[in-house]
């Protein structure tokens, strides 16, 4: 009972939140509106395993205009890919998002990040395919580039992502499965632990 209650409280809070966004979307077309609307559909959809939030950060964006900061328009693109549930889609966009016009922005990085994860994740789709396992090893291949640019662009500031970026191409050398790929992702994990223990503090669930 005491959960059902507080799960109603949340959606509660979620409805007013989206109420007043909207409201400053119709008043004045904020630009700082619709990223701030777009992150709390995507806290609804994470929180609740919600499909349709995710579809309206993807409505709602895709239906913006231009941003006027160039920061603003890195990261609706970053919503819109994360929000995406099409792994081509997702390819598209994160190919955006990291050309160098983004470059400047926080989220170039980031875009590196999620490119990587979303070749990793079809990559291990394939992998329960023997037909596709050829493909899915250039996945990891091109997962691992991705990984790797993105803990370069991340290491100063986003230090936990560029743990996980390091761990994430670490994961996609072992699931090539040959012995040359398996020193690499040992090597790489020796690289966190030892080379960049800073970064290795600030990352969660560090024993997994």
């Amino acid at each position: 009972e005491e959960k059902k209650l507080k799960k109603e409280e949340l959606s509660s809070l979620f409805d007013k939140g989206e109420a007043a966004f909207l409201e400053l979307i119709n008043f004045n077309s904020s630009d700082q509106a619709y990223i701030d609307l777009a992150r709390l559909y995507m806290l609804k959809g994470r929180l609740d395993g919600d499909a349709k939030a995710y579809q309206k950060v993807t409505h709602l964006l895709e239906g913006k205009g231009a941003f006027s900061s160039i920061d603003q328009e890195a990261e609706a693109i970053l919503l819109r890919g994360e929000a995406s549930g099409s792994y081509t889609k997702r390819i598209e966009i994160f190919d955006q998002l990291t050309q160098e016009l983004y470059k400047t922005t926080p989220f170039y990085g980031k875009g590196w990040y999620f490119k990587g994860i979303n070749d990793l994740q079809q990559g291990q789709k394939f992998l329960r395919n023997l037909r596709k396992s050829f493909e899915a090893k250039a996945l990891f291949d091109r997962a691992i580039l991705a990984f790797e640019k993105a803990f370069e662009l991340l290491k100063e500031n986003e230090q936990s992502l560029a743990g996980l970026s390091l761990k994430c191409a670490a994961q996609a050398y072992f699931y090539k499965d040959d012995k040359d790929s398996r020193l690499q992702a040992y090597s790489l994990f020796y690289k966190l632990f030892n080379e960049h223990s800073d970064i290795f503090s600030t990352m969660k669930n560090r024993d997994e």
